[in-house]
């Protein structure tokens, strides 16, 4: 977190910049953890918004009172909560629509080969237009080539990660990709 606030600070990378942060169950029902996630973000300077706290669906296959108060208390600060590996957890319709979620991650099992496959491209179809009408933002996994990810964009999905897209970098470079990135992106003048 404090990386990404310096950074934030210098101009090293846009202001608009998120960090996402997998979180366990077992983190999340320590009796401390909104309290602990509350002092990271004081001491690192970072704003609440700019923070995704990714959990993964089958979490919530045995959810508690506590599990959604907990999550509902973080998003009420600002913090963005993530369901990773959507679509996977078998979870009931009903308990999705009232979960206190921002993000849906596409697994990438829906995801990878999607142009090869009909019915690969119809489920996914299907699982970005529920996370869209549950008002998720909705973000593929597992993006493995070009052509994956302009078919995604064409079923409504517009933000995804894989290594089609970029492969892992140590964070101390993540700056100045960012910056190449941004100098592409930018029209020259």
């Amino acid at each position: 977190m404090r990386d990404v606030a310096r950074w934030i600070a210098r101009g090293e990378v846009d202001d608009d910049f998120d960090l996402a942060v997998n979180v366990s169950a077992h983190e999340i029902v320590l009796s401390d953890f909104v309290e602990h996630v509350e002092h990271e973000l004081r001491a690192s300077g970072l704003a609440a918004d700019r923070l995704i706290l990714e959990i993964k669906e089958t979490v919530l296959l045995k959810p508690t009172d506590e599990l959604y108060e907990r999550l509902a208390t973080l998003r009420s600060k600002g913090i963005r909560i993530a369901l990773d590996d959507f679509g996977t957890g078998y979870s009931s319709l009903q308990r999705l629509n009232k979960l206190p979620v921002d993000v849906a991650k596409i697994d990438r099992s829906f995801v990878t080969g999607i142009t090869h496959r009909d019915d690969l491209m119809a489920l996914a179809g299907a699982v970005i237009e529920l996370a869209s009408s549950f008002g998720y933002e909705v973000i593929a996994e597992g993006i493995e080539a070009g052509e994956d990810s302009d078919a995604l964009r064409g079923l409504g999905c517009h933000l995804g990660q894989g290594f089609g897209l970029g492969r892992p970098v140590p964070v101390e470079a993540l700056p100045a990709l960012l910056e190449t990135t941004r100098t592409v992106d930018q029209p020259q003048g």
